[in-house]
């Protein structure tokens, strides 16, 4: 079934973000010759999340050496995450390829009155 997702304005500036920054970081890093991004709804517990997933095939590393090191990219996408309440999570290994998941809460308004007010994902 296709439907718009009714993307709280707070999400926007943070998963745009994300979305460059990861995309960014395969262009310059992953020497990757695929990458795919997916952008769903899913239900847990009766709690609604927003995912984004980008998942490429290049040359993966070692993410924990990675953090030490101090990427602001990275850290960066984790505060745009963490200002709404939202987790980041990057999996990777050397010569795998990398996944980058950000998952948001979605904490709908009250009072919403016009969907088109605000920004949709067409799903």
């Amino acid at each position: 079934m296709k439907r718009d997702l009714y993307l709280p304005e707070p999400y926007v500036e943070p998963l745009l973000r994300c979305l460059k920054e990861g995309l960014t970081n395969v262009g310059r890093h992953s020497q990757a010759t695929h990458v795919e991004i997916s952008v769903q709804e899913e239900n847990h517990n009766d709690e609604r999340y927003l995912t984004l997933q980008i998942k490429d095939n290049g040359v993966g590393f070692d993410v924990k050496a990675h953090k030490a090191i101090g990427h602001y990219g990275v850290i960066g996408m984790e505060e745009q995450a963490n200002l709404i309440g939202g987790r980041l999570a990057l999996v990777s290994a050397l010569g795998i390829g990398t996944t980058l998941y950000l998952k948001l809460p979605i904490i709908e308004p009250e009072n919403r009155t016009k969907q088109n007010d605000h920004p949709t994902i067409d799903r």
